[in-house]
């Protein structure tokens, strides 16, 4: 029972951090199918998936012959199992693949984006990033074009594209990273970013000079770069490397190990 009690709480802290609404149904795994259970550990959907996902926005993925579907609270399919990959629903949306080709689906399973793209990222906050041609754009939940796929965008997240760029001006033969918002508008920054993570909590981790260190959305150095490996700020907390040590952080660089 306190296994159990365990898990539900985890289930509920995960929905709470992903922003996503659903009634509690948990995947539990008996004699390798997989069904849901409810908040008291009632089997509530008999285990007959090959796998499946947590319930977001009432929607679920499951796999059932190595293929992809989506179903409903009720178990219903609202997509049956026909694609070849396929991610959980994020603010009312799923991306999936078939055959290669990615499009994006509603939770009626009608398609808001027919499959035709190369890539489509999850969406946050609204937009999500689609390759064509080997170039990336991005994309609105509607499904129209909000920037023309010609750029080389690594992901969005907290209202800036991550971009891969080549610094004429300074490293002419170089990548370097930079922060754009929805408008085109470049982060300022006064240091040549060799590589970067998304925005998380208000502050991207970037590598300068060799070391990893956290920059705000106005190109200021919030933690100056020290470290080897530096993961995501969630929560207000973050993961970094030090010294070949592993630890973590707060946003005013206290240890919180």
């Amino acid at each position: 029972m306190k296994l159990m009690s365990n898990i539900i709480t985890c289930v509920i802290l995960a929905l709470a951090a992903t922003s996503c609404t659903s009634t509690v149904l948990i995947p539990v795994q008996i004699d390798d199918k997989t069904g849901y259970i409810d908040f008291d550990g009632n089997i509530i959907l008999q285990p007959k998936y090959d796998a499946a996902g947590p319930f977001c926005n009432d929607r679920a993925m499951v796999i059932v012959n190595n293929k992809v579907g989506y179903i409903d609270i009720d178990g219903s399919y609202i997509v049956p199992p026909t694609f070849s990959m396929g991610f959980e629903f994020k603010e009312c949306r799923a991306v999936i693949d078939k055959n290669d080709l990615f499009g994006v689906i509603d939770l009626n399973g009608d398609f808001i984006v027919p499959l035709k793209y190369q890539m489509i990222s999850n969406f946050s906050d609204g937009y999500a990033v689609f390759m064509d041609k080997d170039k990336s754009g991005l994309i609105d939940k509607g499904g129209n074009i909000v920037i023309p796929a010609k750029y080389k965008i690594a992901g969005y997240s907290d209202g800036y594209m991550l971009m891969i760029e080549v610094d004429d001006e300074h490293h002419p033969t170089n990548v370097c990273y930079n922060y754009y918002d929805i408008a085109l508008r470049k982060i300022p920054t006064e240091y040549f970013i060799e590589e970067g993570c998304f925005f998380s909590d208000g502050l991207a981790a970037v590598k300068i000079h060799g070391k990893w260190g956290y920059m705000d959305k106005r190109g200021s150095l919030a933690i100056m770069p020290q470290y080897e490996a530096a993961m995501p700020f969630q929560g207000g907390i973050a993961g970094v490397v030090l010294n070949n040590s592993y630890g973590f952080i707060n946003k005013v660089w206290r240890n919180c190990n």
